[in-house]
């Protein structure tokens, strides 16, 4: 036999986890865009040191949010259920 569980609606809880990591990818671009020159002429030594940075800090705030997210999401259902 199997049981069926109680309907749930998302609480404000599970709204703000979802949004937030989108939210702070872009914030993360943003800040660090600005230093992208400086940090350029400081590794200007280093062989690709152009596909290295831009890459890195383009990518890697977003890159960082999509694998954290699931661990927000559990976080977020462990909240609500007890």
């Amino acid at each position: 036999m199997t049981s069926i569980a109680p309907a749930r609606e998302a609480g404000r809880l599970q709204g703000i986890v979802l949004l937030l990591p989108v939210t702070l990818a872009v914030m993360g671009v943003i800040v660090l865009v600005p230093v992208v020159p400086q940090m350029m002429a400081h590794f200007a030594y280093v062989p690709g040191h152009e596909y290295l940075l831009q890459g890195g800090v383009l990518t890697m705030p977003a890159l960082f949010m999509a694998l954290s997210s699931p661990a927000g999401g559990e976080v977020s259902c462990q909240h609500h259920t007890t």
